[in-house]
């Protein structure tokens, strides 16, 4: 989508497009950012930055010269830095720290629905595999 978007949206001028770097970078650095209470959705923490990251690389290679250059080398460095932080923040154990159940194991409620969504996920595929297989060896047979 972001291939899309930096093909479809007209080249920028060298102020525009820096200013559309310098908004992606302080979003895509929020959006990892540590945080206080309720999660932020993904399409928030990944789709717009990856999105919109993509579409400023291209955008910049569009434009070509020292500006091709710049946006290879700023688009990589924020996303390296966007990615250090949101490997450095963990996962969010707020909920667990006042479960009745903690600490959080294999059994705990909160990991139920989970659970179960995985399971069904094995029942089904493993259906797919083994209707492949037996369609598999009724054509080798015939």
């Amino acid at each position: 989508m972001g291939l899309l978007l930096g093909a479809l949206v007209p080249v920028l001028s060298v102020g525009q497009w820096t200013l559309s770097l310098l908004g992606w970078s302080v979003q895509s650095l929020w959006a990892v950012s540590s945080r206080r209470g309720r999660r932020r959705p993904k399409s928030v923490t990944r789709l717009l930055p990856s999105l919109v990251g993509v579409a400023l690389l291209l955008l910049g290679v569009r434009a070509g010269g020292v500006t091709a250059l710049a946006a290879v080398v700023l688009v990589a460095l924020v996303a390296v830095g966007a990615l250090w932080r949101y490997r450095r923040r963990g996962p969010d154990q707020g909920p667990c720290a006042t479960c009745p159940q903690a600490p959080a194991g294999p059994r705990c409620e909160g990991f139920r629905p989970i659970r179960l969504r995985e399971r069904a996920v094995m029942r089904l595929s493993s259906q797919w595999i083994l209707e492949s297989a037996r369609v598999t060896s009724e054509r080798l047979r015939s």
